[in-house]
């Protein structure tokens, strides 16, 4: 479960990503602005192409003696999708950091100067468990297109009350060198903390993009940085934007492995705390009689710690901290990461090895664990052990048994203990742990048109992204979305009726619904494509190069049938045989393929059966290997938009 700390860390200035937030604001650091060159007066959307807008100038100094950062961003608006740009948006942790020091003017096209004397309003970007991140917007005047943005604020850090250096005095810092929008120049500067030793990571940067080291200053110029490439399965912007990360060590002869091991035995040892009083706890698992295989013991218990209600995502009237495991069974609510501290607690209580794991994402994080800094693994979930084999789980964030959410698999976690702890790989479930299968049942109506029935089913992490994009929805409002979805699957005009909808309750390890449908007037003759319920569909990727490598959130399985009750007198031409795409992939192939097959029976009367099943066993594929999933995607394309022509006034063929 993620906890709040992870969000507040890349909502408020972290995300910030200059271009992403285009913040403004006055900087204490100058009282006039850096003059507009001649230059950056001529630049035209010509020099940026299809760029909407372009930061002309970006700098950034960060003061890790006085706790303070100052930008100063100026941004020409080029084309009129560009004048967004003129809404400034600046967040920050309510509780721990400050805004001040906010300006901002528009230079015109002819040289003139409209400055910003306009109100800064104050929103609520999230709210959960005991942290607030608000942000200050302003729009500036007069902006148009050919117009040059100048903003500039000062962030400050209060001094929050926390055992660690990370979190109080000395904040972690980090430049973000790339955004939404490309730059022309930009500079960064680091004014050192002396009283602690302090270490670098650079990501995603090429060797001569290095910072420059000089005294108790770091600096770091860049010109010409492309924006982030907007291309389909790109991996998390968080993963592709060029960056450099500053964090402090805690001691001048830390290393890496000692840090780590340090910080293993305090989770450890918060865990083994929260637990409570062991009768109670005791008590607590009589009740739940728990009986059968271990594994059956651990899923009753898992059951119980769903029910608790999880305070980072909803409100409960005068609640309370968490205290232990106890506490929380009893009042039934608790943070996300004392729902997963109290599964730990009552599978130890009876009997398990269990043990607090705290992971990266890798939804938004590059993980070293040479660069000490806990927040890279500030999201925690549970491992069980059952004999050999190890079982993750996280009720907190609302998973099945067994089932994590995808951007929690493939990545490194700690397991901690009381001598320290040790890292593991969390798996990557295979295709069947994220399947869709389709059923589709069509017949001629009496009334004319062609009616019948479609039902879709969801596991894995199939299902929990369909759970975890509506679980904020009412019954009603999930039953619109799922029926949106299913509309997008069959041809224009489809009329759709939801007949029943099952399994969004947290345990339910299966997603599943069922419609009635009525297609659009086709007529009696009709021609079918084979990949009906991706009609018209073009190839997933298309373009003829590739900058990213391609990004899957995890390998997945779908599986379609379409049953067609065909009118006595119809028809059909002969069928394609069974196919595989592609038939032969080769030994460096990445691990993906289609298969189909169609037939023809006489069980009931004449049905025409179309049978396709897609497997796709992938999450990262290197730009070499692009053009291979590139020509699969196209022939599976291909082979959904054949068709079968169905006519009713031709005669019946028989075969022989």
């Amino acid at each position: 479960m993620t906890q709040p700390l992870r969000a507040t860390r890349y909502l408020p200035l972290r995300i910030v990503a200059l271009a992403l937030v285009l913040a403004t604001g006055t900087l204490a650091w100058a009282e006039n602005w850096p003059a507009v060159t001649a230059a950056e007066r001529k630049f035209s959307a010509a020099q940026a192409p299809g760029a909407a807008a372009v930061i002309l100038e970006k700098r950034v100094v960060d003061d890790n003696q006085s706790n303070t950062e100052q930008h100063f961003l100026r941004v020409k608006i080029l084309r009129s999708a560009g004048l967004d740009e003129a809404t400034v948006k600046i967040p920050y942790l309510h509780t721990e950091e400050t805004i001040s020091g906010i300006s901002g003017r528009t230079v015109e096209p002819d040289g003139s100067v409209v400055r910003f004397h306009g109100r800064v309003r104050r929103a609520e970007v999230y709210r959960g468990g005991g942290y607030r991140v608000e942000a200050l917007e302003f729009d500036l005047p007069q902006a148009r297109v050919g117009s040059i943005l100048d903003y500039r604020y000062e962030l400050g850090y209060n001094t929050p009350q926390g055992d660690l250096v990370y979190y109080t005095f000395l904040p972690e810092t980090i430049w973000q060198l790339q955004g939404r929008l490309p730059i022309r120049h930009e500079r960064f500067k680091l004014i050192v903390n002396p009283n602690y030793p302090l270490r670098s990571f650079s990501i995603a940067l090429l060797p001569g993009h290095r910072p420059v080291v000089k005294g108790r200053q770091v600096t770091l110029s860049l010109n010409n940085i492309p924006a982030l490439p907007n291309e389909p399965l790109a991996p998390p912007l968080a993963l592709l934007r060029k960056r450099v990360i500053f964090v402090y060590s805690t001691h001048h002869i830390e290393t890496p492995k000692y840090f780590w091991r340090n910080r293993g035995k305090k989770w450890a040892k918060t865990a083994r705390k929260f637990t409570g009083d062991k009768r109670k706890l005791k008590a607590a698992l009589a009740a739940l009689h728990l009986t059968g295989s271990p594994q059956r013991r651990l899923r009753a218990i898992y059951r119980r710690v769903l029910r608790i209600r999880n305070l980072d995502v909803t409100t409960v009237a005068d609640s309370k901290p968490d205290h232990s495991a106890v506490a929380a069974l009893r009042r039934n609510y608790a943070t996300g990461t004392g729902i997963n501290l109290t599964l730990v607690s009552l599978a130890r209580a009876a009997g398990f090895p269990a043990y607090w794991v705290h992971s990266a994402e890798r939804r938004d994080e590059v993980f070293s664990p040479a660069m000490e800094d806990p927040n890279q693994v500030s999201n925690d979930l549970v491992m069980v052990r059952l004999g050999n084999d190890a079982v993750f789980l996280d009720p907190s964030g609302q998973c099945p048994y067994g089932v994590l959410l995808w951007w929690e698999t493939g990545v490194q976690g700690f397991v901690a203990n009381r001598h320290g702890g040790q890292w593991v790989q969390l798996p990557v479930p295979p295709p069947s742990g994220a399947e869709r299968d389709r059923h589709l049942q069509l017949h001629w109506a009496a009334a004319g048109g062609w009616a019948g029935t479609l039902q879709a089913r969801w596991t894995g992490e199939a299902a929990l992204g369909l759970r975890e994009a509506w679980q904020q929805r009412d019954p009603a409002g999930r039953g619109r979305a799922l029926t949106g979805l299913a509309r997008g699957w069959l041809p224009q005009g489809t009329e759709l009726k939801m007949l029943s909808s099952q399994g969004w309750n947290n345990a339910a390890e299966i997603l599943q619904a069922r419609w009635q449908v009525a297609l659009p007037d086709l007529g009696a003759a009709v021609v079918w494509s084979e990949g009906m319920m991706s009609l018209g569909r073009g190839p997933l990727l298309t373009a003829a190069r590739r900058l990213e490598p391609l990004y899957f959130h995890h390998p997945y399985l779908q599986s379609d049938t379409v049953a067609i009750h065909l009118l006595p007198q119809a028809a059909t031409p002969a069928l394609p045989p069974p196919a595989i795409v592609p038939a032969d992939p080769g030994p460096n192939s990445p691990l993906l393929f289609s298969e189909r097959a169609y037939m023809q029976h006489a069980a009931g009367g004449r049905v025409l059966h179309m049978q396709r099943r897609l497997v796709v066993d992938l999450v990262t594929v290197p730009v070499k290997d692009y053009a291979i999933v590139k020509n699969f995607f196209a022939a599976v394309a291909q082979a959904d938009n054949r068709q079968i022509a169905v006519r009713v006034t031709a005669p019946v063929v028989r075969t022989q």
